[in-house]
């Protein structure tokens, strides 16, 4: 896999915390670093050593910090193709959905885009090693998602 603009891990990475987002109290909330631990071991990514001690403090940005180490690796493939997948929402039909339109959003702005063939999560389009005519997958976002 190629790598990825650094807007698009930054916002695979927000949408990583927001589905791990603990609130604490209306003012305080926090990511909580075992059920993000769970993601990645799911997804089958081994998490760099230096990164696992700030990740298990909760420190921040520390999930972008992992995306960006692995970006443009089969890891970060397999972290995408987790984050797409139904199974990881466990039947929570509308999530999926959700997340699974925001990741096809972000995307499409690197010539990428996930189908799903059953509940099997595939990653098309433009890839480095596909010729320059590779059409984009799926519609650009409505003009008003983009203004936004």
């Amino acid at each position: 896999m190629k790598d990825l603009d650094q807007v698009t891990v930054e916002a695979v990475a927000q949408i990583i915390e927001q589905r791990y987002k603990v609130s604490a109290s209306p003012s305080l909330s926090f990511i909580d670093p075992i059920a993000v631990k769970g993601f990645f071991y799911r997804a089958e990514v081994d998490l760099p050593l230096h990164l696992l001690g700030p990740l298990e403090q909760g420190i921040p940005d520390v999930v972008t910090k992992i995306l960006y180490h692995i970006n443009g690796t089969p890891d970060f493939r397999r972290v995408l193709l987790r984050l797409a997948s139904p199974i990881e929402y466990g039947g929570e039909l509308h999530r999926h959905e959700e997340t699974f339109r925001k990741i096809n959003q972000i995307l499409w702005a690197e010539n990428l885009g996930i189908t799903l063939n059953g509940s099997k999560p595939i990653i098309k389009g433009l890839e480095a090693s596909e010729p320059e005519s590779t059409q984009l997958v799926g519609d650009p976002p409505a003009s008003q998602e983009r203004v936004q």
